[in-house]
């Protein structure tokens, strides 16, 4: 399909994707669908799933100005994916499938794809805050991902992070919240680690920066690979970003913001590293410990040196399995050499 002319592929895509949509639309109308079944042509899943792998697999090159041949496809199912979201709200399923739709629907067309994002950001908002699934925070990334780096969409793209960041909180602040919702942990410092990379002058000017910070050096201990693992990013992003700061000697807002949250969590981050490494992650998860430290180490040796022994000294001292004094020093020692 890519090779035939623009407006024959604009054409047979159409059709393609009408042919997937309709029967979407139909069972929409008579909302006889059971949310979350997607092996019926007769529930909603598995029509979203026919049209994700149209746009899926479609690639489109040298546009210039003129329209992407996927437009008119998009300016008719957007609503309908919309209209699917908000029918089976409930349904963390159909979330699920219907943001993955989204999500290529969005990395089909690009940049062409803004006239659409404002609808998507306001039922996004809309329905995670009476169902907070942690797919809504996936298709968040995606979108800093996309326009992070252009200036006049950063506001709003803000505002998003800002409003998920409380609901997802207090997920995660429940009884055993970590470990239940390790997903709203993995998609929340996804989303947080995008803005760092694409956005990090606003992340830092924006209110949720700190408690993010915060969040993260809790749960850098949670042992589940995908979500320890993108709070290791995030973190390292978090030290990188402070790092180039601080070599040009930047004075802006956001970098000093950047510095002082570094500052203020640093201590409990570098304990809860190596109290995580020695009592809670399995062993899969220690080289993303030792990256965070390598990070603070190329930041600051000093301050790396005085939170290692701070937290290398907080580690029991009775008991069957603990650390001499002098087995404590080396580990200090390799660790800074």
């Amino acid at each position: 399909m890519p090779d035939m002319p623009r407006e024959e592929l604009s054409q047979k895509f159409y059709a393609l994707s009408q042919r997937q949509s309709l029967p979407l639309i139909n069972i929409l109308n008579s909302n006889e669908g059971k949310a979350g079944q997607h092996l019926s042509p007769k529930e909603p899943i598995f029509w979203m799933d026919r049209l994700t792998v149209l746009f899926r697999y479609l690639s489109v090159t040298e546009l210039g100005d003129a329209p992407h041949p996927c437009l008119k496809s998009v300016q008719e199912i957007w609503p309908v994916l919309l209209r699917a979201c908000q029918q089976y709200e409930e349904s963390l399923k159909v979330a699920e499938h219907c943001c993955r739709t989204i999500r290529f629907v969005i990395r089909c067309l690009g940049m062409q794809s803004l006239p659409f994002i404002s609808p998507l950001v306001n039922k996004m908002f809309e329905v995670y805050q009476k169902h907070p699934h942690s797919c809504f925070l996936y298709l968040g990334s995606v979108l800093v991902d996309e326009y992070g780096e252009h200036e006049s969409f950063v506001p709003g793209l803000v505002q998003m992070l800002e409003a998920f960041v409380d609901p997802a909180f207090k997920i995660l602040q429940q009884t055993n919240g970590l470990q239940n919702c390790s997903d709203t942990v993995d998609d929340l410092f996804r989303l947080a680690l995008r803005f760092v990379q694409k956005a990090p002058v606003a992340f830092f000017l924006s209110e949720k920066h700190r408690p993010l910070v915060a969040c993260a050096t809790t749960c850098i201990t949670l042992d589940h690979r995908d979500a320890c693992q993108s709070v290791s990013k995030f973190v390292v992003e978090v030290l990188a970003f402070v790092c180039e700061m601080k070599k040009k000697s930047s004075q802006i807002q956001s970098a000093k913001n950047a510095e002082q949250v570094v500052n203020d969590y640093g201590p409990s981050l570098v304990q809860n590293v190596i109290f995580g490494s020695v009592f809670q992650l399995s062993l899969p998860l220690h080289r993303e410990m030792a990256e965070i430290l390598m990070s603070v180490k190329l930041l600051s040796p000093e301050c790396l040196s005085q939170w290692l022994g701070a937290a290398l000294k907080a580690l029991p001292r009775q008991g069957t399995l603990t650390a001499s004094t002098e087995q404590l020093e080396q580990v200090h020692r390799e660790i800074m050499r």
